[in-house]
């Protein structure tokens, strides 16, 4: 039996049993149990297995666990009856983590150390200077808990140290991958997610599917099963890098087929930012991988022969259709119709609505106070960040992305011809351009206050991925002057 064998079966039973004592049992039932995992996980030598198992639970398939329902979500925990503030499992494992790096005595190695002190020492001046715009109490509270899982960083950095963890970490989340796209296949066939068998009896819009939207007229067009999309997108990094990376690693055709997969799990949402940036990431990938665009192009040839039994489903393949249809209405943005058709309403009525208010403290915006609270818009991340943190704050966010993308350019420089990372390297700005459009034209995903969930967990995974292969290289090589 293998190791992997082992571990899936392990993996999908404590997962089967959080399903189980979250919809079948007493709450109480559930509080227990997640409990027991946080001490499972912090006996455990085998971090790249929990952080995969976190990763699953936030960002779960399917329409399970949905975020604040103390019935049907993760477990809630009341530790000071009375308050009505409410402590999430999620904080609960991420303090977890952070105590067993600590506990460690190990420093990690930061190749973005420069651009992350200045972005922590303005998140100091700015959470003060929220005082003078005026910030509640409770605004303080939720600021903070919403800041502490930027320490998810530290602590994947520590837990998983070597190459090996992270190798294991994506063989369990490119399996985790197939499950996500078999729920949104279920979802597309019978027109419901897996979780209403279970007794959820709504689909939360933007988070879980599928989910019908309308056009201007308020005619509802489709159906979108949205399962773990940054499962999906921390797969695709995966399986990009190890494509690329010249070393021994997963099978050539698996991480195609995994690129297939991840690329279909989006597709089929019909979520326009994320079908553009999937789109941009895989063309820049078969750019830079040179000879694989005419392997990659038969593979995925063959990939839709396999697949076409599907395809005959006149209901699968009117999907399809409709969600090109939508992506294809951007069109109409560039023709000057900002409404994209009726279907968007983020640049004619949010972004003016968001910008009218950072107009009035352009500088340094408007930090956390209750101001920003009741203005931001998830809708249209950058001019929410700018509300948030201001000219000032977005040049050094900015600062720190240039870092990211600029960096794996310039080590390449240095590296041997021989240096497996090589190529592999050029996938780290490709995802951070993921984001970055994901981040313009969906949804907020930079942020200080990432909190705790799917987006701000899936950032931690992407800066510890990218840091801990940065420095590989550069200890594979020797040493490289990075100034």
């Amino acid at each position: 039996m293998s190791d992997l064998y082992k571990e899936m079966v392990k993996f999908l039973g404590l997962y089967a049993i959080c399903i189980i004592t979250t919809y079948l049992l007493p709450n109480i039932v559930s509080q227990v149990f997640f409990l027991l995992l946080l001490i499972l996980f912090y006996r455990s030598k085998e971090n790249y297995f929990w952080f995969a198992f976190f990763l699953f639970l936030v960002d779960p398939p399917g329409g399970l666990f949905p975020l604040d329902d103390y019935n049907y979500g993760l477990a809630l925990y009341n530790f000071l009856p009375g308050t009505g503030r409410l402590i999430y499992f999620q904080e609960l494992f991420i303090f977890t983590a952070l105590f067993k790096a600590l506990r460690t005595g190990v420093r990690p190695r930061l190749v973005f150390r420069k651009p992350l002190i200045l972005l922590g020492v303005y998140l100091i001046l700015l959470f003060f200077a929220s005082f003078l715009f005026g910030m509640s109490p409770l605004r303080m509270l939720s600021t903070i808990r919403n800041i502490i899982p930027w320490s998810l960083l530290f602590s994947i950095l520590v837990l998983m140290p070597g190459h090996e963890d992270w190798h294991k970490f994506f063989r369990i989340l490119f399996i985790l991958l197939i499950i996500s796209v078999a729920t949104q296949i279920f979802s597309i066939f019978l027109t419901r997610t897996p979780a209403v068998l279970l007794g959820i009896d709504f689909q939360p819009v933007m988070n879980y599917g599928p989910i019908e939207y309308s056009n201007s007229a308020g005619d509802p067009t489709q159906l979108r099963p949205i399962s773990s999309p940054h499962v999906s997108l921390i797969s695709l990094m995966g399986a990009m890098f190890y494509f690329l990376y010249s070393g021994k690693t997963f099978n050539k055709t698996w991480l195609f087929i995994i690129i297939f997969l991840a690329s279909f799990s989006i597709l089929v949402t019909a979520t326009r930012g994320w079908i553009i940036a999937y789109f941009l990431m895989i063309v820049l990938f078969m750019i830079i991988g040179g000879r694989i665009l005419k392997r990659f192009i038969q593979f995925t040839v063959l990939m839709l022969v396999a697949s076409s039994i599907m395809l005959l489903s006149p209901r699968v393949m009117g999907h399809l259709k409709s969600s090109i249809k939508r992506a294809e209405t951007v069109e109409k943005i560039t023709q000057g119709d900002l409404t994209a058709g009726g279907t968007d309403s983020r640049l004619e009525i949010y972004s003016p609505e968001v910008m009218a208010k950072f107009y009035e403290s352009p500088v340094i915006g408007w930090g956390f106070s209750d101001q920003y609270a009741r203005n931001t818009n998830n809708h249209v991340g950058n001019q929410s960040l700018l509300l948030n943190v201001g000219l000032i704050g977005y040049l050094l966010f900015i600062y720190f992305w240039y870092t990211i993308c600029v960096l794996p350019f310039n080590i390449r420089r240095f590296l041997s011809e021989g240096n497996p990372f090589n190529k592999s390297l050029l996938v780290i700005p490709i995802i951070f351009l993921g984001y970055f459009i994901i981040h313009s034209s969906s949804g907020q995903l930079f942020q200080y206050a990432v909190g705790f969930q799917y987006s701000g967990v899936s950032q931690m995974f992407f800066y510890a991925f990218a840091n801990f292969y940065i420095i590989a290289a550069i200890d594979l090589n020797g040493k490289v002057n990075l100034t």
